[in-house]
């Protein structure tokens, strides 16, 4: 459970703001109040967020309404904005924002947002996010299940000043390697589970890494010990579950994976216990980025001829 420390943080940080979209500047308020307190009346077993069934507490994910459906939690937001925009560009200036926050907010204290079943609602249009904070959760239980690599807990402020460093609020196609590895992410937190992300987590890593697609297996084996600094006694095992990535990704991509049909919708533990580990592999190695004031890696190889020695 998140402590309201963070939703503390999140609100000084993000209840006030402007950004540029469209070469226009958008100014954003938002209300936090209704979250902030939602995460407080979580810790109450007495509060609303908990409902008795058959004599027993169940934890609501939402407030109940007095019909007992899950309520959805209202964020009021605020839009301004100097020039013309049309409705059009003000849903797509929110949407670049909310991502935005979504990213920075769960990099610095994974699985505070999510923006799932979220919407954005401007005059009779709404747009969906369905941005899901899964594989940040994931990243955080690693370490409770004694696995490796796993995520940590960092200051908010920390992690917008690095983004902000970056300089990408605005982009919104890729030209950078750290762009391509953020945005592939985002991809990845917007698809259930599927064979197919094993491609959009190789174009994070070799993104990350620097290596070729396909190909330098062992060269980003050797940076991922350098970046994670995962420890030797770890790295054996940790480079089998690497290859054994790698592998599942050559199967998709040149053939020899088996294709199931459509209608087979049994999950397969394999592809699901390789793809959460490559997903929290890309989110621990953005945070160990985060962490050096880093925006990527750079490899030089130095080579020296011997002097002859004087007889």
């Amino acid at each position: 459970m998140l402590s309201p420390w963070a939703f503390s943080e999140l609100e000084k940080l993000y209840s006030n703001y402007s950004f540029y979209w469209d070469n226009i500047k958008f100014q954003l308020v938002i209300n936090w109040g209704g979250l902030t307190q939602a995460v407080i009346s979580s810790y109450d077993t007495s509060g609303p967020f908990y409902k008795e069934i058959d004599g027993e507490i169940y934890k609501a994910i939402a407030g109940f309404n007095d019909d007992g459906i899950f309520a959805p939690i209202k964020l009021p937001i605020s839009l301004r904005f100097s020039g013309e925009a049309n409705i059009h560009s003000q849903i797509n200036a929110i949407k670049k924002s909310l991502f935005d926050l979504f990213f920075v907010s769960n990099l610095g204290v994974p699985g505070i947002l999510d923006f799932y079943s979220a919407e954005i609602t401007l005059g009779d249009k709404a747009e969906k996010l369905s941005l899901s904070r899964f594989y940040f959760e994931e990243s955080l239980s690693f370490k409770m299940q004694g696995m490796f690599p796993y995520a940590n807990c960092y200051s908010l402020k920390e992690s917008k000043t690095w983004f902000e460093k970056l300089n990408i609020s605005q982009k919104i196609e890729s030209d950078l390697p750290i762009e391509r590895a953020i945005f592939s992410l985002l991809h990845i937190c917007m698809m259930k589970l599927d064979i197919s992300m094993v491609t959009w987590i190789f174009h994070a890593l070799e993104s990350i890494y620097g290596t070729n697609s396909g190909r330098g297996f062992n060269d980003m084996s050797s940076q991922i010990f350098f970046l994670l600094k995962i420890p030797e006694r770890k790295q054996k095992s940790f480079k089998k579950k690497l290859r054994e990535l790698n592998d599942l990704r050559s199967s998709f991509v040149h053939g020899g994976y088996k294709v199931p049909h459509p209608l087979n919708d049994d999950i397969n533990e394999q592809i699901y216990e390789l793809t959460n580990f490559g997903v929290v592999l890309i989110i621990c190695s953005l945070q160990q980025l985060m962490k050096n004031n880093w925006s990527g890696l750079k490899v030089s190889e130095v080579y020296e001829g011997n002097m002859c020695e004087h007889s």
